[in-house]
């Protein structure tokens, strides 16, 4: 027996598969950014040893290896940056603002007795 599956028309113009809240979304979208920070400031770091490396023995292959790839992850991370800014342009412009934004909840405050 052959069977059909069922497609949700609220699903179907989602942007992002699997992600059909839109605090979802806003998330995923901000993970992006979260991942793109994270290369920007590794890559940042390590250029500290890989310069340090360099200026000591320019002949050293560990030190231009070490330079390539926190390059890397700098440009990695720059791109990661924009493709969020992107994101959330194309997001914003199809849903609004304030849309996927969550408030933090806050405790009621106890009055002193």
């Amino acid at each position: 027996m052959l069977r059909v599956k069922h497609v949700d028309s609220s699903r179907a113009g989602c942007q992002y598969p699997g992600m059909e809240s839109l605090i979802l979304q806003r998330m995923g979208i901000d993970r992006m950014r979260t991942h793109g920070r994270f290369l920007l400031f590794g890559g940042m770091v390590w250029s500290v040893p890989s310069a340090l490396t360099l200026a000591n023995e320019p002949a050293r292959l560990s030190g231009w290896g070490f330079a390539c790839f926190s390059m890397g992850w700098i440009i990695v991370g720059i791109r990661q940056l924009a493709k969020h800014r992107a994101a959330v342009g194309v997001f914003e412009a199809e849903h609004g603002a304030d849309a996927g934004k969550q408030e933090p909840v806050r405790m009621p405050r106890r009055k002193p007795e």
